[in-house]
């Protein structure tokens, strides 16, 4: 149990304050979306344009002012968005599924722990019981006291116990957490990694190609005005010879992104695959713990029948001294099979 609990009470040491996290994703989807907003004013609105042409030598310079605006910064403008929205998605998903992975120990630990606090309860309501039988034999000197003293100093350490697990149960925060399993929680991530990969992709391909309208004003630049200005306008389209290529690799880039974060040493499916690592020692350690006080219990019992009947001092001294030995184990094997449980369970719903 010790063991569990350090490493549940190391974990939340490294936690970041209770509604930060929360509050981080919001930052971000904030930030992504006013980037985006400035973005798309920027690709919207045209540029103006100005200067002095002269095409030939024997036409006069001429100056020129207008605007022009390119067909790929207008469909720039309709991708940043939903590139935006995904990424908002993406680091949502990935905050579910990390907090997912960082609370799981300690959760199950604070439940353990609550659950541990009833069956100290309850052991301490039968050691109040006990007193006061074993009471009545003393003051009918028909016990001593030092068999009475077993359970009045056991019921002193059960509630220090309850004392010290309610201490730490007050140490443990965990915040309103995703209902989804880790493993779909996890998949999401995945999928969205892929999708903002493939917008993102998608919104850079429109830099292989334009089709830029301009139009203005033009007139003499020298002398100045010494004709009327006129109008023009046109067009000017223009393709990327290596797009086909450049295409397939920003396709390629989405897979590579997508496998690189699968491998990363802190990404999500790395991480789940530690907390895996981490609940199947736990499992093994919890079992041989149970086995092992399990057999203590069934000695307990065994040498209490041992002595059944017999009414020496001796003999009560004696079964006294056992039985704070086996409520002690009770609370701890109730304990441990409660912690194994959940163990289990959560292996088995998450992985």
């Amino acid at each position: 149990m010790k063991s569990i609990l350090i490493a549940a009470m190391a974990v939340l040491a490294a936690t970041p304050a209770f509604g930060q996290v929360s509050k981080d994703a919001d930052s971000y989807c904030a930030y992504t979306a006013e980037q985006a907003l400035s973005q798309k004013t920027l690709f919207r609105m045209p540029n103006l344009e100005g200067g002095i042409s002269q095409p030939t030598q024997s036409v006069p310079a001429s100056a020129f002012a207008g605007v022009n605006s390119g067909l790929s910064n207008f469909r720039k403008s309709q991708l940043v968005g939903p590139v935006a929205k995904d990424n908002c998605q993406l680091y949502r998903a990935t905050i579910d599924a990390q907090e997912h992975i960082l609370y799981a120990l300690p959760s199950i630990e604070r439940d353990s722990l609550t659950k541990r606090l009833t069956f100290t309860a309850q052991a301490i309501d039968e050691l109040k019981a006990l007193i006061l039988e074993n009471q009545k034999k003393v003051d009918a000197r028909n016990a001593t006291l030092d068999s009475l003293y077993i359970l009045q100093s056991s019921e002193a350490r059960l509630e220090a116990d309850r004392a010290t697990t309610e201490l730490t149960l007050s140490n443990i925060t965990i915040p309103a957490l995703s209902e989804e399993t880790l493993k779909n929680l996890a998949g999401a991530k995945q999928l969205l990694e892929l999708k903002t990969q493939e917008a993102t992709a998608k919104l850079n391909k429109q830099d292989n190609w334009d089709v830029i309208l301009m139009v203005g004003i033009r007139h003499d630049a020298s002398p100045l005005f010494s004709s009327p200005p006129g109008g023009y306008g046109g067009f000017n389209a223009k393709w990327n010879l290596g797009s086909w290529k450049r295409n397939g690799e920003l396709e390629r880039t989405a897979s590579d992104y997508a496998e690189w974060k699968r491998q990363q040493d802190n990404d999500v499916i790395q991480n789940m695959e530690l907390l895996r690592q981490q609940i199947v020692t736990a499992i093994e350690a919890q079992e041989r713990a149970l086995k092992s006080m399990q057999a203590s219990e069934n000695l307990i019992q065994a040498n209490r029948a041992k002595i059944k009947g017999v009414e020496t001092d001796a003999a009560l001294l004696f079964d006294n001294q056992l039985l704070v030995d086996e409520l002690s184990l009770r609370v701890e094997i109730g304990t441990t099979q409660f912690r194994l449980a959940r163990l289990k369970q959560y292996l088995a719903d998450n992985f």
